[in-house]
């Protein structure tokens, strides 16, 4: 209720790449690639789902995500011109990796709320504790996760495939994990794992 209250899309890039997933393991690539290329080209990180087709030696959906992705910022130029994509590679994704593009960061209510591994260093500070420059430390733990999200990613596309449920739950968990990857993480980030939960609540017998 919270998400679409102030209008955010998190939820909806959520739903749209597990649909996408869906697809393509129905061999339906050119809609799953067009979704999955949507989502990764609005959101980023679903692109962890394309790990997982590349560990899986998927390469025609590869190639379809690409294709669509190709596709979707060729129709950008089109419309928009080469100034938009210009300024989002050389501004505004350097500042959303650093952290500079969320303000609320460094608020008390920022650090209370943000849930990714980059804003702990905030969290430790606000205690008391000294622990030198949090931006910097928050950057560092967030390259090194961003690792171990990636090495997780391609673990658990080797695993024998489950069904169909067992799947989404997998998607899910890695697009929450994906999703904490940004300096700034608010609560909304964990709505997958909710779902999840809700479909391996099946399984409770006691």
């Amino acid at each position: 209720l919270f998400v679409m209250q102030i209008g955010n899309f998190h939820l909806m890039i959520l739903v749209l790449s597990i649909l996408a997933m869906t697809a393509l393991e129905q061999n339906q690539l050119l809609r799953g690639g067009s979704l999955l290329a949507f989502t990764i080209l609005s959101k980023i990180s679903p692109g962890i789902l394309g790990i997982v087709l590349l560990c899986q030696r998927r390469f025609r959906s590869v190639l379809f995500v690409a294709g669509a992705g190709g596709l979707l910022l060729a129709l950008t130029l089109l419309c928009f011109g080469i100034h938009p994509l210009q300024f989002f590679i050389s501004y505004a994704l350097p500042h959303l990796s650093s952290g500079a593009a969320f303000p609320p960061m460094t608020t008390f209510d920022g650090i209370r709320t943000n849930t990714s591994l980059f804003g702990f260093p905030f969290k430790l500070q606000s205690l008391g504790l000294q622990i030198g420059d949090p931006w910097e430390l928050g950057r560092m733990m967030g390259r090194l996760y961003t690792v171990c999200v990636v090495l997780l990613a391609a673990a658990s596309s080797l695993r024998k495939q489950g069904d169909r449920r067992d799947q989404a739950i997998r998607w899910m968990s890695l697009l929450v994990l994906s999703a904490l990857q940004s300096p700034f993480a608010p609560a909304y980030v964990w709505f997958g794992l909710f779902w999840a939960t809700i479909l391996l609540s099946v399984e409770v017998r006691s």
